[in-house]
């Protein structure tokens, strides 16, 4: 890992920007958008947990390669197994995203992570927070 853009984009030694696969958290440094509700929380927390650390990545044989903006895409696992990308959906950092229906293969176990989050109140769709609005 090299360094975090955002809560869903890295940028990585060899390869340089990367997206996560499935994931949208909220928006901290599109020039075209305010920041949004939880987006420096979520950028923290991709922060903290992938700054230095060793991870896989795995494209998604049912999607394409690249983003719309030439970005790799491609699935994060942790060192311990973990898939990043399910546990952002899980914690309430992200919404899952299917960009324009694309199909990909994680995308049940996503909406479950997400689906979960929600009922739990977890992260962006706390009530506290975010309630699951992008903006305050």
């Amino acid at each position: 890992m090299v360094r975090v853009i955002d809560g869903d984009t890295v940028v990585l030694a060899g390869l340089g920007a990367t997206r996560l696969f499935g994931v949208d958290t909220p928006e901290t440094v599109d020039p075209r958008k305010p920041i949004q509700c939880f987006g420096p929380e979520a950028s923290e927390h991709t922060k903290v947990t992938l700054n230095d650390q060793i991870v896989t990545l795995t494209s998604d044989r049912v999607s394409g390669d690249r983003d719309k903006y030439g970005r790799l895409l491609r699935y994060v696992t942790l060192a311990d197994g973990s898939d990043y990308g399910e546990a952002l959906l899980k914690d309430g950092y992200a919404r899952e995203y299917d960009f324009k229906g694309q199909r990909y293969a994680k995308r049940e176990a996503y909406q479950i992570a997400q689906t979960d989050a929600k009922a739990a109140q977890r992260g962006l769709w706390n009530s506290a927070t975010c309630n699951g609005k992008r903006y305050h």
